[in-house]
């Protein structure tokens, strides 16, 4: 799979004569920061080099951004003059590559939807519109569902190598279990347990957080130690480190749920990156070791494991599955609009206060 882009030249860039454009005034000036930043791709580079080398004395007449891209019509004033169109990046299936590829590295480096709109506002280097997120977070989302459900199966077939990957992934929607009240939490009581097992099949009985927090801790630490015969049969050394780190993530998710604030849609495409991530760097090997010093543990000596960098490559391999997803190549009868679905409202989509972008695609 490879990512195909439009290869531009001047023969296939459009050229218009002066009497077909009267929008434009030759003797027009143009206000433009010349700090004014955007992003650009080395081809597009490439092509304003072979328009300076093919039209002498270019001028530019009007320039606007569209997302991260910057768009320019140029002026050759030459014997005849003729007007330019160019961007800094090419074309990817009907938009452009570089709102595309950001897209893609925003959901994969797991930073918020806010802080996505500040770093690009403080940048200056521009953000596309929600209309143009919202559109693609669609068909990112099915991508990334193919490229989770092909990692999950990789991951069975190497299941007897014992690796510790995830095997399954269950995802419950609204939608699926539309009733509310079927799930009762409460302080450690056991007769009220007994009478919801017993009269109450249906009902899921739950424990308040700090007795569920508890009870995580309990079942961990089965596995994490036990005696010294039973080693590598019901407990492992190696979980032993783990069991405050699951307690205080299980507190942390009960306070903090992330299908809440992040909405349906983004809330699984991140939980398929996160899958995807784990798979791919959860058996990596150890590099070395190193004793940390601790100034509350002053006697532990005992070594810990440093590994080696992750690789992320499965961020590569996730772009080309998406492009395949955007020229129709990959599943185009799955791709479906989750916008319509009248759930909670997504990450992609919130407003934030300090964001004012606009609905169309063009900003400047």
């Amino acid at each position: 799979m490879s990512t195909e882009t439009s290869d531009k030249s001047v023969n296939k860039n459009e050229i218009l004569s002066n009497d077909s454009i009267t929008s434009l005034k030759s003797e027009s000036t143009l206000d433009i920061d010349p700090n004014e930043t955007f992003v650009c791709t080395y081809s597009q580079i490439q092509e304003l080099f072979i328009f300076h080398e093919t039209f002498r004395n270019l001028k530019i007449m009007n320039y606007e951004k569209c997302g991260h891209v910057a768009r320019m019509t140029l002026l050759s004033q030459d014997l005849y003059q003729i007007y330019l169109f160019w961007s800094s990046s090419p074309n990817l299936h009907g938009d452009y590559y570089i709102n595309y590829k950001m897209f893609h590295s925003y959901m994969c480096s797991g930073i918020l939807n806010i802080q996505y709109e500040r770093f690009s506002d403080f940048s200056g280097i521009g953000i596309p519109s929600k209309r143009f997120r919202t559109k693609t977070a669609g068909i990112y989302g099915e991508s990334v569902k193919y490229f989770r459900d092909l990692s999950i199966s990789d991951a069975k077939r190497q299941e007897q190598y014992k690796f510790t990957k995830v095997l399954s992934y269950q995802y419950v929607t609204k939608r699926q279990e539309g009733s509310s009240q079927k799930h009762e939490f409460h302080d450690r009581n056991s007769s009220i347990s007994s009478f919801i097992e017993k009269d109450k099949p249906g009902v899921i009985d739950c424990l308040d957080t700090w007795h569920a927090g508890k009870e995580v801790r309990k079942a961990i630490g089965k596995v994490a130690k036990g005696p010294k015969k039973n080693h590598g049969i019901t407990w492992h050394t190696e979980l032993a480190d783990k069991t405050a780190g699951v307690k205080t993530h299980t507190y942390w998710a009960m306070k903090n749920y992330k299908r809440i604030h992040y909405g349906e849609q983004t809330y699984e495409i991140r939980t398929g990156l996160g899958i995807l991530d784990w798979n791919e760097h959860v058996d990596r090997p150890v590099s070395s070791e190193k004793v940390f010093r601790r100034v509350t543990q002053t006697r532990n000596r005992t070594p810990e494991r440093v590994l080696k960098p992750k690789t992320y490559s499965f961020v590569l391999t996730l772009w080309d599955i998406y492009c395949n997803f955007l020229s129709g190549e990959i599943g185009r009868d799955i791709i479906c609009d989750r916008g319509q679905d009248g759930c909670l409202e997504d990450d992609i989509l919130q407003d934030s206060d300090e964001s004012d972008n606009e609905e169309s695609d063009t900003e400047n």
